[in-house]
């Protein structure tokens, strides 16, 4: 009897293998930095020629001395809450916004970035909460707004600013000479680079290691800019490299682990918190 049941036991191990990606180490993942790619600043954009107040509020708050040990802080703060971690009290508190006046602040973004902007309902949070959502709360609190979060695809954020949907991109949205054609940006609040998400056996760190590959992306992001124009015109030009895009950096990662991809390129905290 003893027999059988160690027989029995084995086998339902042996499905858990197979059925996790994560499990009896058999499907690990990791985040690699890319070589020889510029890093990227992150900034917060509205409409060109509009809403001056706001951008002026976002630049006192980002000038603030304290700003960077705050940023540093809410990093991992978020990063614990999305890795369903208890995280440790925040040294300040985020700004109470309920009997603020003076307006409503409509903040676009995409909550499939972690740290920067995920939904959660654990340890305090109900909605859509991070990074950007919390410097959102500091603007608002200089502006005496109160704070209202639409939650979108990435690539449809542009086009919600330029229709008056929403006020202002918070959405680790990179500063660039293109958008700044129809956005005015805010100062630089946080820098990044380019990560690739493969699985723990694979030696990719730079663009000619895709060569031939499925390569992810998310539809509107720096990866996806970057491995097109690498594919149009660069060192994966002929190679055979297909850029998949996807809504969300959530899909993709789902896409890698069922093998229907080879690499995720996406920036650097996104890309940490894929392989947590």
């Amino acid at each position: 009897m003893k027999k059988v049941l160690t027989l029995i036991v084995t086998a339902l191990l042996s499905i858990v293998c197979v059925f996790s990606m994560t499990a009896c180490g058999g499907g690990d993942y990791k985040a690699v930095e890319m070589k020889g790619v510029s890093p990227e600043s992150y900034g917060f954009a509205v409409k060109k020629g509009e809403n001056a107040n706001i951008l002026d509020a976002c630049n006192t708050v980002i000038a603030r001395e304290d700003f960077s040990a705050k940023v540093d802080e809410l990093v991992e703060y978020y990063t614990a809450i999305y890795g369903e971690e208890q995280p440790e009290a925040l040294s300040f508190d985020l700004p109470n916004l309920s009997d603020n006046t003076a307006g409503t602040l409509t903040v676009g973004t995409e909550a499939g970035f972690a740290p920067f902007e995920f939904s959660s309902n654990s340890y305090g949070i109900d909605g859509v909460a991070g990074l950007d959502v919390a410097i959102m709360m500091f603007v608002a609190e200089e502006l005496n707004y109160k704070l209202e979060i639409e939650d979108m695809n990435f690539d449809s954020l542009p086009a919600a600013l330029t229709s008056g949907q929403i006020d202002i991109i918070a959405a680790g949205f990179t500063i660039d000479e293109e958008r700044a054609l129809t956005m005015d940006f805010s100062s630089n609040y946080f820098t990044s680079k380019q990560y690739i998400v493969c699985a723990e056996d694979k030696d990719y760190d730079e663009v000619s290691d895709l060569k031939g590959l499925k390569i992810a992306v998310q539809l509107g992001t720096t990866g996806d800019f970057l491995i097109s124009d690498e594919i149009d015109e660069g060192e994966l030009k002929d190679s055979g490299a297909e850029c998949v895009q996807y809504k969300s950096i959530t899909l993709a990662m789902q896409a890698l682990k069922k093998g229907d991809i080879d690499a995720i390129v996406i920036d650097e905290l996104p890309a940490k918190t894929l392989v947590k």
